[in-house]
């Protein structure tokens, strides 16, 4: 009885569907009449702006760069997991300076860390990555600390990664201080 009334309510369906109020078949669409179906583009990423403490800054306008604040948690964009970093300090980072940064990531494997120069040519860790056994640093990964010496001015590439997850990190670093 149930199948009945559903191909019934079906039948009733299309009958009307296809009628007009003076009894003819409905015209097919014109391309005039048709409304426009709008296009839409594939996704993209928005590439965010380098943004430091005075703007942007030429040559990586189209890369972000982390706004470090001493003992302040930044969250970086990865694939495959989470990447969290906490940077001890002098910043804005100058010239000249040694920079800590404490890692979470997490992920499978050990953790590699390639600091790239502004120029392209690989930088140089003072130390780490070292595994840490813990601390109160609140975020999701096992942690590591390197360390850096800046010794160019510009938008550094921080470039990390595990078996599984993968990061890079802009990083403005100005010009000593006069």
């Amino acid at each position: 009885m149930l199948r009945r009334r559903a191909g019934l309510l079906a039948f009733l369906c299309l009958g009307v569907a296809g009628c007009t109020a003076d009894g003819a078949a409905p015209a097919p669409p014109s391309a005039a009449s048709s409304p426009a179906v709008p296009t839409v583009a594939e996704p993209t990423l928005a590439e965010p702006t380098l943004a430091g403490p005075t703007g942007p800054v030429a040559g990586c306008d189209s890369q972000r760069a982390e706004p470090l604040d001493p003992l302040q948690p930044f969250d970086v964009p990865a694939t495959g997991g989470t990447v969290t970093g906490l940077a001890f300090g002098a910043v804005p980072a100058r010239v000249g300076d040694e920079l800590k940064i404490v890692w979470r990531v997490t992920g499978t494997g050990d953790l590699s860390v390639r600091p790239v120069r502004p120029d392209g040519t690989e930088g140089e860790l003072v130390f780490g990555p070292e595994p840490h056994g813990g601390s109160n640093f609140a975020a999701p990964g096992d942690e590591w600390g390197t360390g850096f010496v800046l010794d160019q001015a510009g938008c550094w590439q921080l470039e990390l990664s595990r078996d599984d997850v993968a990061a890079t990190v802009p990083l403005l670093v100005e010009e000593a201080a006069a």
